[in-house]
């Protein structure tokens, strides 16, 4: 059991946790009659035949077992209080409006993204990026609003949903040498389940619109698209691969830049790193419906750097290679496989959005000479500087990124 297989693992995606949020001033607050609502959907369905478990599966469990789950599950913080995983599920619930009102112009659909472990099953450690994705969605229409929430169909819900406990990878459980065990034979225990490792992360760590569709990200997936009724209720639809050329998952964070889509991914599968490298970056045009642009922009495959977004300006996509590395073996010591290396700089690369076939010599990289990470940027933007003669003819014209 000690020998070690470096296999893919789930990659953590940063996330806020679920909370209640009320606002005070001159703006609408809603509140939520649970009376008036429909009853909540059943989440666990259950067991009617006994579940078969593979060797790996029962190892699996056992392992569990001795990380002492029990008292940690108890005692963690993020499932607890104001930050519990919520338990039921509603349809179109009534909203009462508490104060101010609601435009009767404005016509849409918020929505929130985020984990939610179902605490009826759950058996492995936590850590707070772990759990099922819930979709939170409050409908407003002529001046009324209604609120759904719903579990993501995602392939890996539906699994556990029918299993009736925990099967597949968390954060985490990676921890220590029983975590070291785990992630030497996880991707052979995934595969019993669902084939292609870019669709098992739970998808909760954004949402977003693109070209008509509805998509929920975790950056160790591929995108996953659903369908909205008008209740705010979720159908699956399936993963997204742009006809097939998407070989690394995407990104949480991707950029809508008009009709096209600007991404990122980055990989810990050692076969991917090999053949191509641990980052892509593409480009897809919704109204040609193809990837114009897709390549490793990082020259090394000796480490993965966290790489959780990406920047954009207008004529600029601008990536970074910072000094938090994935180190399995970290996990020796009892840490996580998330790592600050101290000798290690923060990068950024420059790369032209306009160019066609962009290729690696194409990107600027700039090594800012300090230790660092970016998680969520918040703005990148261009200005034009001219410098002037004495008659006041430009002599010089340079853009500055900032």
């Amino acid at each position: 059991l000690l020998a070690i297989a470096l296999f893919t693992v789930t990659a953590a995606a940063f996330t806020s946790p679920n909370y209640c949020h009320r606002t005070r001033g001159d703006v609408t607050t809603l509140k939520f009659d649970t009376a008036e609502g429909h009853p909540p959907a059943p989440m666990i369905v259950e067991q009617k035949t006994p579940v078969r478990r593979s060797f790996l599966h029962r190892l699996d469990r056992f392992l569990t077992e001795l990380q002492g789950t029990t008292k940690h599950l108890e005692k963690h913080a993020f499932l607890r209080g104001n930050f519990a995983p919520v338990s039921e599920e509603h349809v179109a619930l009534p909203v009462e409006i508490a104060e101010g009102e609601l435009p009767l112009g404005l016509d849409g659909a918020f929505l929130r993204n985020g984990p939610n472990p179902i605490r009826a099953i759950q058996r492995k450690r936590y850590h707070w990026f772990d759990g099922h994705a819930m979709l939170h969605t409050l409908m407003i229409k002529d001046g009324k609003a209604t609120y759904t929430n719903q579990f993501i169909p995602s392939p890996r819900y539906n699994i556990e949903l029918r299993l009736g406990e925990e099967f597949f990878p968390t954060i985490g459980e990676y921890k220590g040498w029983l975590g070291l065990m785990k992630l030497s034979f996880h991707p052979a225990l995934v595969k019993h389940k669902i084939k292609d490792l870019k669709q098992v992360a739970p998808p909760n760590t954004n949402v977003m619109m693109f070209n008509g569709k509805l998509f929920a990200l975790h950056e160790a997936n591929l995108p996953l698209e659903c369908r909205m009724s008008e209740d705010g209720r979720l159908d699956l639809v399936g993963y997204e691969t742009f006809n097939d050329v998407l070989d690394y998952p995407v990104s949480a964070h991707p950029i809508q830049d008009g009709d096209e889509l600007v991404f990122h991914s980055y990989t810990v599968d050692q076969k991917l790193i090999e053949d191509h490298g641990t980052m892509k970056l593409g480009r897809y045009n919704s109204q040609k419906d193809q990837v114009e642009t897709y390549f490793v922009p990082t020259p090394s495959k000796s480490y993965v750097s966290f790489a959780h977004s990406i920047i954009s300006t207008d004529n600029y996509i601008i990536v970074w290679d910072c000094s938090v590395h994935f180190k399995t073996d970290a996990l020796f010591t009892g840490g996580s496989f998330f790592k600050s290396n101290r000798y290690f700089t923060l990068k950024f690369g420059v790369v032209p959005k306009n160019k066609d076939n962009v290729q690696i010599d194409d990107v600027l990289w700039i090594d800012s000479r300090e230790v660092g990470a970016i998680v969520h940027p918040l703005h990148a933007w261009e200005e034009h500087v001219n410098e002037y003669d004495d008659n006041g003819g430009v002599v010089s014209s340079n853009v500055t990124l900032k």
